[in-house]
Protein backbone atom coordinates (compact mmCIF):
# COMPACT_ATOMS: atom_id res chain seq x y z
CA UNK A 1 0.00 0.00 0.00
CA UNK A 2 2.66 2.68 0.83
CA UNK A 3 4.84 1.68 -2.28
CA UNK A 4 2.01 2.08 -4.22
CA UNK A 5 1.25 5.38 -2.69
CA UNK A 6 5.19 6.22 -3.26
CA UNK A 7 5.08 5.17 -6.92
CA UNK A 8 1.53 6.67 -8.08
CA UNK A 9 0.64 9.70 -5.63
CA UNK A 10 2.99 12.42 -6.44
CA UNK A 11 1.78 15.94 -5.04
CA UNK A 12 3.70 17.76 -7.57
CA UNK A 13 2.80 16.57 -10.87
CA UNK A 14 -0.38 17.91 -12.60
CA UNK A 15 -2.77 15.35 -11.90
CA UNK A 16 -2.89 17.07 -9.12
CA UNK A 17 -1.85 20.25 -9.01
CA UNK A 18 -5.36 21.71 -9.36
CA UNK A 19 -6.37 20.22 -5.87
CA UNK A 20 -6.44 22.36 -2.98
CA UNK A 21 -3.63 21.09 -0.34
CA UNK A 22 -5.59 20.40 2.16
CA UNK A 23 -7.57 17.46 0.42
CA UNK A 24 -4.00 16.03 -0.57
CA UNK A 25 -3.53 15.95 3.06
CA UNK A 26 -6.91 13.96 3.58
CA UNK A 27 -5.94 11.67 1.34
CA UNK A 28 -3.36 9.64 4.31
CA UNK A 29 -6.14 10.04 6.38
CA UNK A 30 -8.40 7.74 4.18
CA UNK A 31 -4.91 5.13 3.69
CA UNK A 32 -4.88 5.04 7.55
CA UNK A 33 -8.24 3.63 7.66
CA UNK A 34 -7.29 1.43 4.75
CA UNK A 35 -4.44 0.09 6.22
CA UNK A 36 -5.32 0.11 9.90
CA UNK A 37 -9.20 -0.98 10.50
CA UNK A 38 -8.76 -4.60 9.38
CA UNK A 39 -5.54 -5.26 11.43
CA UNK A 40 -7.34 -3.44 14.71
CA UNK A 41 -10.27 -5.80 14.28
CA UNK A 42 -8.33 -9.08 13.78
CA UNK A 43 -5.17 -8.45 15.62
CA UNK A 44 -4.87 -5.25 18.00
CA UNK A 45 -1.92 -6.68 19.31
CA UNK A 46 0.12 -6.81 16.36
CA UNK A 47 -1.23 -3.52 15.71
CA UNK A 48 -0.45 -1.88 18.89
CA UNK A 49 3.34 -3.25 18.12
CA UNK A 50 3.34 -1.76 14.40
CA UNK A 51 2.47 1.62 15.65
CA UNK A 52 5.51 1.51 17.89
CA UNK A 53 7.28 0.59 14.70
CA UNK A 54 5.88 2.78 12.67
CA UNK A 55 6.49 6.15 14.83
CA UNK A 56 10.05 5.40 15.75
CA UNK A 57 10.17 5.40 11.55
CA UNK A 58 8.93 8.10 10.91
CA UNK A 59 10.91 9.85 14.15
CA UNK A 60 14.44 8.35 12.29
CA UNK A 61 13.04 10.12 8.65
CA UNK A 62 12.85 13.18 10.63
CA UNK A 63 16.56 12.90 11.92
CA UNK A 64 17.53 11.62 8.55
CA UNK A 65 15.67 15.28 7.22
CA UNK A 66 17.04 17.47 10.18
CA UNK A 67 20.74 16.08 9.88
CA UNK A 68 20.82 16.74 5.81
CA UNK A 69 21.91 12.97 5.95
CA UNK A 70 22.56 11.97 1.85
CA UNK A 71 21.59 10.92 -0.16
CA UNK A 72 17.92 10.50 1.72
CA UNK A 73 17.27 14.02 2.99
CA UNK A 74 16.30 15.43 -0.10
CA UNK A 75 14.17 13.42 -1.74
CA UNK A 76 12.26 13.14 1.81
CA UNK A 77 12.05 17.16 2.08
CA UNK A 78 11.32 17.51 -1.45
CA UNK A 79 8.30 15.19 -0.75
CA UNK A 80 7.10 15.64 2.17
CA UNK A 81 7.57 19.94 2.09
CA UNK A 82 3.94 19.53 -0.56
CA UNK A 83 1.92 18.36 2.14
CA UNK A 84 2.73 21.69 4.87
CA UNK A 85 0.86 23.69 6.05
CA UNK A 86 0.79 26.46 8.51
CA UNK A 87 1.53 24.43 11.55
CA UNK A 88 4.36 23.18 10.20
CA UNK A 89 7.67 25.49 9.93
CA UNK A 90 11.60 24.78 9.14
CA UNK A 91 13.25 21.66 8.98
CA UNK A 92 11.57 19.41 11.35
CA UNK A 93 8.07 18.40 10.30
CA UNK A 94 5.09 17.11 12.64
CA UNK A 95 1.63 16.72 11.65
CA UNK A 96 1.72 13.51 9.74
CA UNK A 97 3.97 12.26 13.25
CA UNK A 98 0.73 13.81 15.07
CA UNK A 99 -1.43 11.64 12.71
CA UNK A 100 -0.27 8.63 13.95
CA UNK A 101 -0.14 8.78 17.20
CA UNK A 102 -3.60 10.08 16.98
CA UNK A 103 -4.18 7.02 15.26
CA UNK A 104 -2.60 4.71 17.77
CA UNK A 105 -2.92 6.46 21.59
CA UNK A 106 -6.64 5.10 21.69
CA UNK A 107 -5.09 1.47 20.50
CA UNK A 108 -2.70 1.64 23.33
CA UNK A 109 -5.43 3.35 26.23
CA UNK A 110 -7.27 0.43 24.98
CA UNK A 111 -4.74 -2.17 25.95
CA UNK A 112 -4.68 -0.18 29.12
CA UNK A 113 -8.08 -0.63 30.28
CA UNK A 114 -8.47 -3.72 29.02
CA UNK A 115 -5.59 -4.93 31.71
CA UNK A 116 -8.01 -4.08 34.52
CA UNK A 117 -11.35 -4.03 35.54
CA UNK A 118 -11.76 -0.74 33.74
CA UNK A 119 -12.50 -2.59 30.68
CA UNK A 120 -16.11 -2.11 31.70
CA UNK A 121 -16.31 1.14 30.27
CA UNK A 122 -15.13 1.12 26.62
CA UNK A 123 -16.90 1.08 23.79
CA UNK A 124 -16.59 -1.03 21.25
CA UNK A 125 -15.22 1.45 18.85
CA UNK A 126 -12.94 2.67 21.52
CA UNK A 127 -9.76 1.41 19.67
CA UNK A 128 -10.86 3.11 16.39
CA UNK A 129 -11.29 6.61 18.21
CA UNK A 130 -8.36 7.87 15.85
CA UNK A 131 -9.90 6.55 12.70
CA UNK A 132 -13.15 7.45 12.75
CA UNK A 133 -12.41 11.17 14.18
CA UNK A 134 -9.41 11.96 11.82
CA UNK A 135 -9.59 9.60 8.93
CA UNK A 136 -13.70 9.94 8.74
CA UNK A 137 -14.54 12.77 10.34
CA UNK A 138 -12.10 15.27 10.19
CA UNK A 139 -11.76 14.35 6.36
CA UNK A 140 -15.40 14.47 5.28
CA UNK A 141 -15.38 17.90 7.54
CA UNK A 142 -12.69 19.51 4.97
CA UNK A 143 -14.03 17.80 1.92
CA UNK A 144 -17.77 18.95 2.36
CA UNK A 145 -16.33 21.94 4.00
CA UNK A 146 -14.46 22.97 0.96
CA UNK A 147 -16.85 21.90 -1.94
CA UNK A 148 -20.47 23.09 -0.16
CA UNK A 149 -19.56 25.10 3.14
CA UNK A 150 -20.89 28.84 2.85
CA UNK A 151 -22.18 29.56 6.89
CA UNK A 152 -18.60 30.06 8.68
CA UNK A 153 -18.73 29.85 12.13
CA UNK A 154 -17.89 33.12 13.72
CA UNK A 155 -14.30 34.39 12.09
CA UNK A 156 -12.89 31.24 11.39
CA UNK A 157 -12.27 29.17 7.67
CA UNK A 158 -14.50 26.29 9.58
CA UNK A 159 -17.91 25.99 8.00
CA UNK A 160 -21.24 24.88 9.08
CA UNK A 161 -21.90 22.82 6.50
CA UNK A 162 -18.36 20.76 6.71
CA UNK A 163 -18.93 20.30 10.54
CA UNK A 164 -22.12 18.31 9.97
CA UNK A 165 -20.73 16.61 7.54
CA UNK A 166 -17.69 15.48 9.39
CA UNK A 167 -20.47 14.60 12.16
CA UNK A 168 -22.51 12.83 9.95
CA UNK A 169 -19.74 10.34 8.39
CA UNK A 170 -18.33 9.67 11.51
CA UNK A 171 -21.45 8.50 13.18
CA UNK A 172 -22.11 6.67 10.05
CA UNK A 173 -19.29 5.02 9.68
CA UNK A 174 -19.08 4.19 13.47
CA UNK A 175 -22.64 2.56 13.17
CA UNK A 176 -20.93 0.09 10.11
CA UNK A 177 -17.99 -0.55 12.18
CA UNK A 178 -19.56 -1.81 15.32
CA UNK A 179 -22.09 -3.78 13.41
CA UNK A 180 -18.67 -5.75 12.32
CA UNK A 181 -17.23 -5.63 15.75
CA UNK A 182 -20.34 -6.62 17.55
CA UNK A 183 -21.18 -9.36 15.14
CA UNK A 184 -24.76 -7.54 14.97
CA UNK A 185 -25.32 -7.24 18.32
CA UNK A 186 -25.60 -3.21 18.37
CA UNK A 187 -27.42 -1.51 21.21
CA UNK A 188 -29.23 1.87 21.18
CA UNK A 189 -27.52 2.67 23.62
CA UNK A 190 -23.92 1.95 21.97
CA UNK A 191 -25.07 3.81 18.83
CA UNK A 192 -26.35 7.12 21.60
CA UNK A 193 -22.86 6.81 22.82
CA UNK A 194 -21.52 7.15 19.27
CA UNK A 195 -23.61 9.62 18.27
CA UNK A 196 -22.33 12.10 21.44
CA UNK A 197 -18.90 11.44 20.66
CA UNK A 198 -18.92 12.12 16.81
CA UNK A 199 -21.24 15.50 17.64
CA UNK A 200 -18.90 17.04 20.61
CA UNK A 201 -15.53 15.74 18.30
CA UNK A 202 -17.00 17.11 15.40
CA UNK A 203 -17.77 20.85 17.09
CA UNK A 204 -14.60 20.16 18.49
CA UNK A 205 -12.77 20.19 14.99
CA UNK A 206 -14.51 23.48 14.39
CA UNK A 207 -13.87 25.60 17.22
CA UNK A 208 -10.09 24.36 18.12
CA UNK A 209 -6.99 25.63 17.00
CA UNK A 210 -5.11 22.98 18.84
CA UNK A 211 -3.69 19.52 16.82
CA UNK A 212 -6.40 18.19 16.06
CA UNK A 213 -4.91 15.30 14.61
CA UNK A 214 -4.23 14.14 18.89
CA UNK A 215 -7.46 16.08 20.32
CA UNK A 216 -10.16 14.60 18.52
CA UNK A 217 -8.99 10.66 19.01
CA UNK A 218 -8.48 11.42 22.71
CA UNK A 219 -11.48 13.41 23.53
CA UNK A 220 -13.77 10.60 21.28
CA UNK A 221 -11.93 7.76 23.02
Amino acid sequence: MLAITFLFFNPTGTTFRSIPNILLRKYFHVLAIVMFAPVIIVRPDLMSLSFGVAISALVLIELIKYGRVPPLSQPLSTYMDAFLDGRDSGIVTLTHIYLLVGCSIPVFLTFFYDSGERSTYLHPLSAFSGLLTIGVGDSMASYVGIKYGKTKWFSTSKSLEGTIGGIVSCFIAGAMLLLCVTNQTTTSIQLIRLLIGSSISGLLEASTNQIDNIVLPILFF
